[in-house]
């Protein structure tokens, strides 16, 4: 799971076939944006037992538009700021 940094938006990895040198690239549902790269996009530890399509389900963007990762927390300090959210 994958949230658009700033936008609070869902992530989708796509391939980036037509753009040598660039494996994939992620695309947001909520503004549109593509090929976002890895530093746009925030990864999200689903909660236990919560499913990808119940999260999708009750996703808010605006509840997570000002989610992001900060480089120098570890990565369970990055997750409790989603948790709070989640």
């Amino acid at each position: 799971m994958k949230i658009h940094e700033g936008c609070g938006g869902l992530v989708r990895w796509v391939e980036a076939v037509n753009t040598p040198g660039v494996g994939y690239f992620g695309e947001c549902d909520h503004c549109n944006t593509r090929r976002l790269v890895v530093e746009e996009i925030v990864p999200v530890e689903l909660p236990d037992g919560m499913r990808y399509e119940e999260f999708v389900e009750q996703h808010d963007p605006d509840d997570y538009a000002d989610v992001y990762w900060d480089e120098d927390a570890d990565w369970e300090s990055n997750q409790s700021q989603i948790e709070v959210v989640a």
